[in-house]
C-alpha cells in the first residue's frame, strides 16, 4: 500500500509533473498556494518587517528559483592554458608564484607531495592531479590558500591535512573543484569565506572532516555543490555544535579564533549591524548573507551533526539528496533563513543522537542524564526542522524512519509552504520531552526555551508557527498526525491523507483560527 501510494504520490494527480530534478519543475498548485501566504497580514507583523528591511528583502522576492540564478556548470576558463609537469612540492610551489604565462594548468605527478607551508593561490590557475597524487600536511594552517583570486580549478586530487582546513577561500570568484578526496582534515574540509561567488563543487568526496565537511560563510553568492559525498564528518568537539554540520550554510559571524584557522591579509571583523545589542544572534540579521547556494544529487551518510544547516541563508535550493544517519536533523533551516527550496530530498533515519557528548546535549537544553538503553539520550530529533525561519519551500520529499518526527516547525517559523510529502514512520525514539507527531507546528513558548536570555530576541514574537501552508502530505505514524501547539495561528492545513496505527488524533489543533479542511484518515489494523 506505502508502495503504491508513494507512485501515485510521485506521479502527482491530473497528469502534472510533480518532480523537482528537472530545471527545478514546479506544480502549478504550489504556486497558487504559496501565493497565500506571501502577503502582509495581520498586526503582529513587525519582527517580520524588521527581518526583510534588514535583509533588504521584500515579500515580492517569494518566487520560484530560476534556474539562470544557479551556477550549475564549472564557471572557470582558461584561455589556451600552458601546461607544465611538477614532480615535487617545490616545483609545485614555484610553478604557483611564477606569475607567467597568465593561465597555466599544473599537472601533478603521482605521489606524495609534503607541504609544510600554505600554498597561496593566483588568478588562473588549474592544478591537476592524475588520480595518485596526494598532498600532505600536520601544519596548523591551511594548505591552499585563495584571497582575492579569480579563475582557478582543482581536480583529480587527495588532500590528507591533520590539523587544519585544507582549503580556504575569501573574496575571490569563479572557482572549481573537481574528483577530489578529502580525508581526516583537521578543520572543515573546504571553508568558503565572505565576498566568494561563482563556485563549482563537484564528485568531491569529504570524510571524518573534524569540525564539519563544508562551510559557507558571509556574503558568498551562487555556489553549486554537485554529486558529491559527505560521510562520518565531525570527529572534534565545538562550543556550538551546529557548527558541525556536513554542509553548513550560514550568515557571517565573527567566529572564535580556536575555530577560525583563516591565515588571511583580513580579519573579518563583524560590521555595523553585527554589532547590535542583539546577544549571540545579531549577525544573523545582519546583511552579510549567503545566497544562491545550491546542494543537488549529494549523498550525506553517518554525519554526527546535522546532514545540512541553513543560518541565515536565502534564496538557496536543496534538491534530490540523499540524507541518512545524520545524529542530529538531516535538515534545519534555522535563524531567520528565507526564501528557500527543499525539494525531492531523502531523509532517513536521522536524529538519534547516538554520538552526542554530555556538552552538546546540554547544548540543547536536554537533561543528559536521561538515556535509553543503547546510552542515547531519550530527547530525539526529527528529519527537519525549520527553526525561525520564514517564506521556505519544502515539497516532494521522502522522510521515513526518523527519530523524533517528520517536520517540525519549532518556535516561530512563519509563512513556509510544506507540499506534497511522504512522510513515513518518524517516531522511532523515546521522547520524554518533546513528544513529537509526525508535523509538529510549534512555538516558542512550548519548546522549553523562552526563559533563556539567548533566545529572547526571538521569543518576543508574538505567536507561534503561524501563516504555514500544510498542502497535500502523505502521513503514515504510529502515533500521531499533525500537531499545531498553542499561539500557532492562520495556518492553512488542506487535502493531507494520514494513516496512524491507533485511534488517537490525526490532526489536532491547540492554536487559534487555523484552517484544517478536506483531509483523509485512516487507522493502520
Amino acid at each position: 500500500m506505502v508502495i503504491m501510494a508513494w507512485a501515485v504520490f510521485r506521479s502527482g494527480p491530473n497528469g502534472h509533473k510533480a518532480t523537482a530534478t528537472n530545471n527545478f519543475s514546479i506544480p502549478v498548485e504550489l504556486i497558487n498556494y504559496f501565493t497565500l501566504v506571501t502577503q502582509p497580514e495581520g498586526s503582529d507583523e513587525s519582527l517580520i518587517q524588521e527581518i526583510l528591511y534588514r535583509m533588504k528583502l521584500d515579500y515580492s522576492h517569494a518566487n520560484l528559483p530560476d534556474s539562470e540564478k544557479f551556477l550549475t556548470k564549472d564557471p572557470t576558463k582558461f584561455i589556451e592554458p600552458s601546461v607544465i609537469q611538477v614532480k615535487n612540492t617545490k616545483e609545485l610551489i614555484r610553478s604557483i608564484r611564477t606569475k607567467a604565462p597568465e593561465h597555466l594548468k599544473i599537472v601533478l605527478s603521482g605521489g606524495v607531495y609534503k607541504v609544510s607551508q600554505t600554498i597561496y593561490l593566483r588568478d588562473n590557475i588549474y592544478l591537476e592531479g592524475n588520480g595518485c597524487a596526494i598532498i600532505k600536511s600536520s601544519e596548523d594552517k591551511p594548505v591552499i590558500f585563495a584571497e582575492d583570486v579569480q579563475n582557478f580549478r582543482l581536480s583529480g586530487l587527495t588532500f590528507i591535512s591533520t590539523n587544519a582546513t585544507p582549503f580556504f577561500i575569501h573574496r575571490s570568484s569563479n572557482f572549481s573543484f573537481s574528483n577530489l578526496s578529502i580525508i581526516n582534515s583537521g578543520g572543515y574540509g573546504i571553508q568558503i569565506d565572505d565576498e566568494t561567488c561563482n563556485g563549482f563543487i563537484k564528485n568531491v568526496e569529504i570524510i571524518r572532516a573534524k569540525f564539519g565537511a563544508l562551510l559557507i560563510r558571509g556574503g558568498v553568492d551562487r555556489v553549486t555543490v554537485i554529486n558529491s559525498y559527505f560521510g562520518q564528518n565531525y570527529t572534534g568537539n565545538l562550543r556550538i555544535n551546529n557548527y558541525g554540520a556536513a554542509v553548513r550554510v550560514q550568515s557571517m559571524e565573527h567566529m572564535r579564533p580556536e575555530h577560525n584557522n583563516s591565515v588571511g591579509k583580513s580579519t573579518n571583523k563583524p560590521s555595523s549591524d553585527e554589532l547590535r545589542s542583539n546577544n549571540i544572534f545579531s549577525h544573523y540579521i545582519g546583511t552579510r548573507r549567503p545566497k544562491h547556494v545550491l546542494i543537488y544529487k549529494n549523498t550525506f551518510l553517518d554525519n554526527r551533526s546535522q546532514g545540512i544547516y541553513f543560518s541565515g541563508a536565502l534564496k538557496g535550493a536543496v534538491v534530490d539528496n540523499l540524507i541518512s544517519n545524520s545524529d542530529k536533523e538531516g535538515i534545519c533551516i534555522d535563524h531567520q533563513s528565507a526564501f528557500n527550496w527543499i525539494l525531492s530530498n531523502t531523509i532517513i533515519g536521522n536524529g538519534a543522537r547516538h554520538r552526542q557528548t554530555d556538552f552538546e546535549i546540554k547544548a540543547d537544553h536536554i537533561d543528559p542524564r536521561k538515556r535509553m538503553p543503547d546510552g542515547s539520550p531519550k530527547s530525539k530529533l526529527p528529519g527537519v526542522s525549520i527553526d525561525y525561519s520564514d517564506f521556505n519551500v519544502f515539497a516532494l520529499n521522502e522522510i521515513a524512519g526518523n527519530h523524533g518526527g517528520g517536520v517540525k516547525f519549532v518556535r516561530s517559523a512563519h509563512r513556509n509552504m510544506i507540499f506534497r510529502n511522504l512522510l513515513i514512520g518518524n517516531n522511532l525514539g523515546d521522547n520524554d520531552l518533546h513528544k513529537f507527531p509526525s508535523m509538529l507546528l510549534g512555538s516558542s513558548r512550548t519548546e522549553g526555551t523562552q526563559a533563556k536570555s539567548q533566545r529572547k530576541v526571538f521569543d518576543n514574537r508574538k505567536f507561534g508557527s503561524s501563516y504555514n501552508i500544510v498542502l497535500e502530505n502523505i502521513i503514515y505514524e504510529d502515533r500521531r498526525g499533525i500537531l499545531i501547539k498553542e499561539r500557532s495561528k492562520e495556518n492553512f492545513v488542506d487535502k493531507n491523507s494520514i494513516y496512524i496505527n491507533r485511534p488517537v488524533y490525526n490532526i489536532h489543533d491547540c492554536g487559534t483560527k487555523n484552517v484544517i479542511r478536506s483531509f483523509k484518515q485512516q487507522y493502520q489494523k
